[in-house]
């Protein structure tokens, strides 16, 4: 049982950062128009990260949205990205995946009956890169700050 004489208040102050277009704070309405960007827009220098929304939008599933500008345009998109985008990021101009300098032929990646042992260990290991990338990529937006929107 824990004492009043051990007990205290004590008062704390936060920061609650929120995002002001012309003067005033970013609406809902406001952050749905963003246009949805693609994740390899990070990798550009000019890429800035300036935090993370969390807002379901119109019923969808996905509320976390990493909010960023490129070229003096701000764009939203999803958090932690979906593993079929992130699949697209190994995959090479003909249609198969390099995964650590290895080529991954399409015919492995498609054929869930995978014959041979060496394709399976192949497709284990695209499957893996493809964890990785999400894991970090949700490690990631977890450490941005959070943006306050007004609803």
């Amino acid at each position: 049982m824990i004492q009043k004489n051990e007990a205290q208040l004590a008062t704390l102050s936060i920061d609650i950062q929120a995002i002001r277009v012309n003067g005033k704070r970013m609406s809902l309405a406001a952050f749905k128009q963003l246009k949805e960007g693609d994740y390899l827009d990070e990798q550009k220098p000019s890429c800035k990260r300036w935090g993370m929304v969390i807002y379901k939008i119109n019923g969808d599933v996905h509320k976390h949205w990493v909010v960023y500008s490129l070229g003096g345009t701000l764009y939203r998109r999803k958090a932690p990205i979906s593993e079929w985008t992130v699949r697209k990021r190994f995959k090479t101009e003909d249609g198969n995946y390099r995964v650590d300098g290895e080529e991954i032929p399409k015919s492995v990646t498609e054929n869930y009956r995978l014959q041979e042992e060496e394709d399976k260990e192949k497709l284990r290991k695209l499957n893996k890169a493809v964890d990785e990338v999400v894991r970090k990529d949700f490690k990631m937006a977890s450490e941005l700050p959070h943006l306050f929107i007004a609803v």
